[in-house]
């Protein structure tokens, strides 16, 4: 049987290349009768284009029989990623230029301009309707999940609390938790499927049986 569904791609970076392993399912029929053989590992080496705009690459993959034994193919598939803006901007003096924030189903923008410590201040003449691309979430308790944030050529994932001010006109920004992604691929959940950091990459893989892509 061929493969179904991508799973996930898990590796390391180097310059502008990524290798590792793409892992597949295949039907669901084999997940009882080879569970061993049911997600496969297949070699991958990915290469970000000149103008950074997509990566690219080849892997030979495989068909599983009843057997559960695994014979690969005689030909590779190409598989070809293009680039879609997930990750902020983080500016020199700190500023940080949130471009689609989803609250409560409406999606929102504004710039978010650094005080000292671990505080923001919100510019409310910068609130508006966000952007039809991804966007992030911001929780009931108005805590801001912002997963890929890039400063100065580091990636980093934070948490921040958006606090009200005695002026209800003023909402503060408090860092409560900050980690650097390291030059690895970090894989967390986003919306039901894996969400991947590679550098200021990131894509969220198709979940099985629900393999919409976005890349």
């Amino acid at each position: 049987m061929e493969i179904v569904a991508i799973k996930n791609f898990m590796g390391s970076i180097s310059g502008q290349t990524m290798t590792g392993k793409i892992y597949v399912h295949f039907p669901v029929d084999y997940q009882t009768s080879c569970p061993s053989q049911w997600v496969s590992g297949f070699d991958l080496t990915l290469t970000m284009s000149s103008d950074g705009k997509t990566i690219e690459g080849q892997y030979v993959a495989g068909s599983l029989y009843s057997n559960c034994s695994i014979v690969m193919d005689t030909t590779s598939v190409t598989i070809k990623f293009t680039r879609k803006s997930q990750c902020f901007h983080v500016n020199d003096d700190l500023k940080i230029n949130v471009t689609c924030a989803e609250y409560q189903g409406t999606k929102y923008k504004v710039n978010l301009n650094y005080v000292s410590g671990v505080l923001w201040k919100a510019d409310t003449s910068t609130f508006g309707i966000g952007d039809s691309g991804n966007c992030i979430s911001v929780a009931n308790d108005l805590k801001l999940n912002m997963s890929c944030a890039e400063y100065k050529g580091n990636i980093y994932g934070f948490i921040m609390d958006l606090l009200r001010n005695n002026d209800p006109s003023v909402f503060i920004g408090k860092l409560i938790l900050i980690h650097l992604l390291r030059n690895e691929f970090e894989l967390s959940f986003c919306q039901g499927s894996l969400l991947l950091f590679a550098g200021e990459w990131a894509f969220c893989f198709c979940s099985y049986q629900n393999c919409d892509v976005y890349f």
